[in-house]
């Protein structure tokens, strides 16, 4: 039997903390969706493991240090919401800036087919039917 979602979730997020894009993108749908949503960068979708790639690269450009430090991982059965912390600082202001974010990944036989950001984790919990009085707990 193959890894559960939720383990390929963590194991992603490991290779992904150790900038090993190849792995975490190996384990993409060949028409894999990465989605900001909502008033957090609104609209951008990049299509495809080569567009992720791209914006990674980009991102590693823009900050000097950058990371994503799961929390909380919630099993819903064909998607994983991760509660996270991102980090890091801008290359060229030298701010740093920690942000709590969401982002909740779909599969497909064991395969990533979308991963969507969400500028806060009760955006991310309502997402996903978690309500208010829950939400504000975490």
């Amino acid at each position: 039997m193959g890894q559960s979602n939720f383990e390929l979730a963590r194991v992603a997020y490991d290779a992904f903390s150790r900038k090993d894009y190849d792995t975490v993108l190996a384990m993409a749908d060949p028409e894999i969706e990465y989605e900001f949503v909502g008033r957090f960068a609104e609209g951008n979708v990049f299509q495809g493991p080569g567009a992720i790639r791209d914006l990674w690269s980009q991102l590693d450009e823009v900050f000097l240090e950058w990371r994503s430090q799961p929390e909380e991982l919630i099993d819903l059965e064909d998607q994983v919401l991760v509660l996270a912390r991102e980090k890091g600082v801008g290359r060229a202001s030298g701010l740093e800036f920690d942000q709590k974010v969401g982002h909740l990944i779909s599969f497909r036989n064991s395969r990533i087919t979308r991963f969507q950001v969400f500028g806060s984790w009760r955006r991310a919990l309502r997402a996903v039917g978690i309500g208010p009085r829950e939400a504000e707990r975490r």
